[in-house]
Formats: C-alpha cells, sequence, structure tokens
C-alpha cells in the first residue's frame, strides 16, 4: 500500500543526505521539479520554483524528492548572500490531483512544515502557490493551521493569474510556462552546481551528527533510525 510505504520510508530523509545520492535524472532532468533560476527578485531574493504538481511515485518515492529540496535548501545556505536576502518559493501545483493525498498525508505534512520552519535557518519570504485544483484547498486548510503566523502571511495562494504573479516575481526570474522570460534552463549547472558540495556535505554528516540526531528527534524519528547517518 502507498500510504504504509510512504510513512515507512520518511525514516531515512536524512541518512546519507549526500550530493551524490540525489536522483538527478528522475527528479531534475525529465521532470524539472526543482528550478533554481540566476535571476534574483526585485528585493535581490533567490526564487525557487517547485513542481509539486508535478511529482507521483512513478517519479520517485516522495522522499527522494524531499531529498533533492533537503540538499537545495543546504546548498542555498552556504551562499552568504541567500542568508541575508533570503528565499521566495513558487510552489506549481499543476497536476495536483486526489491521488497525491495517499503519499501528502496529515503525518507528511506536518513533518514537512516542521523540517522547514523549525530547522532550516533559511528566511522564507515569500511563498506563491500557482495552478492550484479545488482540491488543494483541503491541503491548505490543515497547512495554514500548522505555520507560524509570519509564514501564514507570507504565503499566498495564485491560481492561474500569472500577471499577479509577475507584480511578486520578475518575469525574467520565470519560465515561459508562466508567463515568463526565461526560454531555457540548465538543470546539469544546477546538478553540477550541487555535487560540487559534495565535501561539504561529507563533514556535516560528521560533525553535525549532534545536531542532526536532535532534529530529528525533534521531527518525531526514533533515535536508533539515525545511528546510520554516521557511517
Amino acid at each position: 500500500g502507498g500510504i504504509s510505504g510512504s510513512a515507512r520510508n520518511t525514516t531515512d530523509l536524512f541518512d546519507n543526505l549526500l550530493p551524490s545520492r540525489i536522483l538527478y535524472d528522475a527528479t531534475l532532468h525529465q521532470n524539472q521539479l526543482l528550478t533554481v533560476p540566476k535571476q534574483r527578485d526585485s528585493l535581490g531574493r533567490l526564487i525557487v520554483i517547485f513542481k509539486l504538481g508535478a511529482w507521483n511515485p512513478a517519479v520517485c518515492s516522495l522522499n527522494e524528492f524531499f531529498r533533492l529540496v533537503l540538499v537545495g535548501t543546504e546548498c542555498n545556505l552556504m551562499d552568504p548572500t541567500n542568508q541575508i536576502t533570503g528565499i521566495v518559493g513558487v510552489v506549481d501545483l499543476d497536476g495536483l490531483h486526489i491521488s497525491h493525498f495517499l503519499y501528502f498525508t496529515p503525518s507528511e505534512i506536518r513533518r514537512t512544515v516542521k523540517i522547514m520552519q523549525d530547522s532550516y535557518p533559511l528566511r522564507v519570504k515569500a511563498v506563491y502557490f500557482i495552478n492550484n485544483p479545488p482540491v488543494f484547498q483541503l491541503i491548505y486548510a490543515f497547512v495554514r493551521v500548522l505555520l507560524k503566523p509570519k509564514h501564514r502571511e507570507r504565503t499566498h495562494v495564485i491560481g492561474r493569474d500569472y500577471e499577479k504573479l509577475h507584480k511578486f516575481v520578475p518575469r525574467e526570474g520565470l519560465p515561459t510556462e508562466y508567463g515568463g522570460l526565461l526560454e531555457s534552463y540548465d538543470y546539469g549547472e544546477l546538478e553540477a552546481t550541487y555535487r560540487s558540495k559534495e565535501d561539504i556535505f561529507v563533514d556535516l554528516s560528521r560533525y553535525g551528527y549532534q545536531e542532526r540526531q536532535e532534529l530529528k528527534e525533534s521531527v518525531g524519528f526514533e533515535p536508533t533510525d539515525c545511528r546510520s547517518a554516521v557511517k
């Protein structure tokens, strides 16, 4: 069953979290689940585009998608500029279907929100949900309850009104499918950027063990689950 499978697999989210262990072919090259344009917004903030609706279990496990996002988040934090300016997220929900609820369970949503809100010193300045189908309201109502007030205020549901999106996110930093001016994007370069940070991740996994242990316990992992991370 999908639910038990997705629940069972969450324990290894942080285990061996290295750029060399990410499924780039499935997540980036074939399905473009994550895009990080070079163009920043008018306030100098990094733009990160997530294609959540394009994910499905035939692409990769939800865990593997999240591992890509976590590696990307760690890499973004290594740039001091991003620590100062923060980031703006665009979440494309095109393709989101009722079947996604087998995987986007309340416990999965709760864990994801907790990791992003509490575990990373990344300043998320705004999140724009686009191409959201009616079924999204069910998830969004639940997500809003979990968000801290400041994050709730920074979260906006845009739908398919790209002109509204352009008021917040410059067209230069958006692919043409969103009415933007970004005609092509080099996912190979993004992969190379992440892979180039391998040594730092190896050090993090070695010296950041105690912090990761505490993080895992704070998001509901059993301590026994993370011993393998030290190997």
